[in-house]
């Protein structure tokens, strides 16, 4: 599916205050599947410091030649914005390639808190010229410090939510002051199991969520064991091509399905593809 015609660029960001919600597994799944899915160029970067953990599902896929796991292209970054010579395609170029003109990510794990302070929002701001949307990891924690720099710049906020009623409710309930700073909101049920009779349709009508801003990053061992073995990858681009069996289940097809109508809905809600009432 295309994106609208036109210069859309919009940014992203994934974030819930509970532990339980897999946001930074939900965002990094969106994220590629957005990628792979629709013709977009996607960026996932941290608006979290020292966040290893949105980096280390990609260790196995790193360019050969780096000694380290992780990429030392924010201190280029910083040297061009103290310069002010940081251009797009300065990000882009500093920036690791998951899928070619698809998906890639920028590391700042190793970067310290002042530095990531620094870098964080004219690295949005000049990725919006290069990326068509740019995916912010926003943590599982309070919006402080780097984190809520970022807000000012999101077009999107995704909140995260437990499959939880009772943590999900606690989630809500201390989003009240984070509304006044972002109006564009939906939700994203993190680690769902499908089996669970706390569906996403009951999470709609039980928080007055409409159907079209809430879906789900499905539970999936596949999932699980790409990320332990540090290649995210494996998975998502095994369970990207498998084909939906006629009137016989298939995990990886419901997974990617699922995984998709959510890419969806954070894109139409960023207003980057056009909305359809028969694809909600």
């Amino acid at each position: 599916m295309a994106l609208l015609e036109g210069e859309v660029s919009m940014i992203i960001g994934f974030w819930s205050p509970s532990r339980h919600a897999k946001v930074t597994t939900s965002m990094l799944t969106v994220a590629a599947v957005t990628g792979m899915e629709f013709q977009a160029k996607v960026l996932a970067v941290s608006g979290v410091p020292n966040n290893i953990d949105m980096e280390r599902p990609f260790f196995a896929l790193r360019r050969a030649e780096r000694s380290s796991p992780t990429s030392n292209g924010y201190l280029e970054i910083e040297r061009l914005i103290t310069a002010g010579k940081l251009t797009p395609e300065g990000i882009k170029d500093n920036s690791d390639f998951i899928i070619r003109n698809k998906f890639d990510i920028l590391s700042l794990s190793e970067a310290d808190v002042n530095l990531h302070s620094k870098i964080i929002l004219p690295v949005l701001e000049g990725a919006k010229m290069y990326y068509s949307a740019v995916f912010v990891d926003l943590g599982s924690e309070s919006l402080e410090g780097v984190a809520e720099l970022c807000l000012s710049k999101l077009n999107l906020l995704v909140v995260c939510l437990p499959q939880d009623m009772f943590l999900a409710e606690k989630v809500l309930e201390r989003m009240n002051p984070i509304k006044d700073k972002v109006k564009n909101i939906i939700y994203c049920i993190g680690g769902y199991e499908r089996t669970s009779s706390f569906a996403i349709s009951k999470f709609a009508n039980k928080f007055k969520i409409p159907v079209k801003n809430i879906g789900a990053v499905p539970k999936s061992v596949g999932l699980l064991d790409s990320i332990n073995k540090n290649n995210i990858m494996d998975y998502l681009l095994r369970a990207y091509g498998v084909k939906k069996k006629f009137l016989k289940f298939d995990e990886e097809s419901y997974f990617m399905a699922t995984v998709k109508s959510m890419s969806k809905k954070v894109l139409v809600a960023a207003g980057i593809v056009a909305d359809r009432e028969e694809d909600v």
